[in-house]
């Protein structure tokens, strides 16, 4: 009776190597990054990073150019907007809010939209010229 080669130690072998590279690595995050143009109340480490980054006041929500987009660090989980600055963050939260001027998301270059208050004037503009128009008829 021949005797055939266990491939158990083979399996043992290609499951090793597997968890020792572990799983892939996850995509990270992209989110638009720029910072305001006045860092004097910032701290020291924070003006040290913002200066890296591209001013806000040349961020085209229209139209955002490359330069603006960030791979985040591994540990940001969503990007923020305020008026005055867009980065990565790490949100507890696991939905987009905003609140207090601070708007948070959760997919890829989410921040890069203009200030709400002015999309809502848009969209109030066609009703109060409707109120007014109703106004007259009566």
């Amino acid at each position: 009776m021949a005797h055939t080669p266990s491939l158990l130690p083979l399996l043992v072998l290609v499951l090793v190597v597997v968890l020792a590279c572990g799983p892939p690595p996850a995509k990270a995050l992209r989110c638009y990054a720029c910072a305001p143009l006045d860092t004097s109340q910032q701290s020291l480490a924070t003006r040290l990073v913002l200066k890296s980054l591209p001013l806000c006041d040349n961020f085209k929500p229209h139209r955002p150019q490359t330069r603006f987009i960030m791979d985040c660090p591994a540990m940001s989980n969503a990007c923020i907007k305020t008026d005055k600055l867009r980065t990565c963050f790490v949100s507890l939260r696991k939905k987009e809010r905003c609140e207090d001027g601070r708007c948070t998301c959760l997919t890829d270059l989410c921040n890069g939209a203009p200030p709400a208050a002015g999309a809502a004037w848009l969209l109030m503009a066609p009703l109060a010229a409707s109120l007014a128009a109703g106004r007259q008829n009566w």
